[in-house]
């Protein structure tokens, strides 16, 4: 139901921060980066292993296609 050919976007990262891990290991830091998606500010959760490194990233690519309503699926995300 959605598009055939995703979109390719790259967009800075606004501001950076983290959550808690799940019980047992709250150590293991998930990295949030906020981003201005379409004038609307939407934050990006990524895995653990991200976390040490996250200081350096400075952009997000998105794969994005239309979906059937017309909402944007997002097919993969990566770090810059």
């Amino acid at each position: 139901m959605a598009d055939s050919e995703p979109i390719k976007e790259s967009y800075k990262i606004i501001e950076r921060s983290s959550l808690p891990g799940r019980k047992y290991h709250r150590d293991e830091r998930k990295p949030t980066f906020d981003i201005n998606y379409n004038g609307k500010i939407k934050e990006l959760v990524f895995p653990h292993t991200y976390y040490e490194k996250m200081e350096f990233y400075s952009n997000v690519e998105l794969e994005v296609r239309k979906g059937y309503f017309g909402f944007d699926i997002l097919e993969n995300k990566t770090l810059n």
